[in-house]
């Protein structure tokens, strides 16, 4: 049994909402507003913006911030029947994904301050398992193994400067297992099982 996916995505990403905390009717915009105008979208900014927070308002912004993704991957499950007793399972999995976006985080029309960042992200998984069955006993052995990688990096910038570069954080992963369990039926109703597993990680 085979399996596999692919999609693509591009858009923009998530807008902001912008709260204006001085009173409307002052010319010179000193005058704070109350909490209640400033969370009722009452308010307009020092600059005389009004504040897009009021739901029935839109959401500004001086670029539309792109967003894009893409994920694949497939699986594979394979069984091979040795004897009426005696089976061997694979099943393998790979994943991938790849995710950018910027966005325009102050929330007014006025050139401000954007963030960003990126994602990149790769696994892959196998499983052999060697399962026996009998009239009283069944029984499987396998070994796991997982490795994955992932990079995520963020930028921040204000409008029309370059983004500025925040860091970025990296993570290896890889997983081995080793396992076995066994069922014994002692009568047709009472059974007896046993099962073991190791796993390192780093």
């Amino acid at each position: 049994l085979i399996r596999a996916h692919y999609s693509d995505m591009d858009g923009v990403g998530p807008g902001y909402g912008l709260f204006g905390n001085r009173d409307p009717l002052d010319p010179t915009f000193a005058t704070l507003c109350s909490d209640s105008d400033t969370l009722a979208g009452n308010c307009v900014t020092n600059a005389g913006e009004a504040g897009t927070n009021d739901p029935t308002k839109i959401i500004s912004g001086n670029t539309p911030p792109p967003a894009s993704r893409k994920d694949w991957g497939f699986s594979a499950d394979l069984q091979w029947e040795i004897n009426d007793q005696l089976s061997l399972v694979s099943v393998s999995a790979y994943e991938g994904l790849k995710k950018s976006r910027q966005e325009d985080a102050d929330g007014s029309i006025a050139a401000g301050n954007t963030i960003g960042s990126s994602n990149d992200y790769d696994q892959f998984s196998q499983e052999i398992r060697l399962q026996g069955a009998g009239d009283r006993f069944n029984w499987v052995v396998g070994g796991f193994y997982f490795w994955s990688e992932a990079s995520v990096s963020s930028n921040f910038g204000f409008f029309p400067n370059p983004q500025g570069y925040l860091g970025a954080s990296d993570v290896s992963t890889k997983s081995y297992a080793a396992f076995a369990d066994g069922t014994y039926a002692l009568t047709e109703k009472l059974n007896i099982s046993l099962g073991a597993r190791f796993t390192k990680e780093d």
